[in-house]
C-alpha cells in the first residue's frame, strides 16, 4: 500500500508478486488470485481499480492470517 501511495509501481508489483508466490506455496488460492490481479494492475500502472484490488488482497490476507493464527503451535 505504501508503494502505491507513493507511486512506486515497480516496488508495488514486486510486493504483489511475492504475496502471490507465498500464497500459492501455502495453498491460499483466493489470496494468490487476488495478489495476481493486483500484480497485473501494478505492472500496467493503471490506477483504475487499484483501490478495490488492494482492498480485496488485504481482505484475503486477513482471512489467511486469521486461519494461520488458529493453528496449534
Amino acid at each position: 500500500k505504501a508503494a502505491l501511495d507513493s507511486g512506486e509501481f515497480f516496488q508495488a508489483t514486486r510486493h504483489a508478486h511475492t504475496l502471490k508466490s507465498v500464497a500459492g506455496t501455502i495453498g491460499a488460492k483466493q489470496l494468490a488470485s487476488a495478489a495476481a490481479n493486483l500484480e497485473q494492475a501494478c505492472k500496467s500502472e493503471s490506477e483504475a481499480g487499484l483501490p478495490l484490488l488492494l482492498r480485496t488482497a488485504e481482505e484475503q490476507l486477513a482471512t489467511v492470517l486469521t486461519s494461520l493464527r488458529a493453528l496449534p503451535a
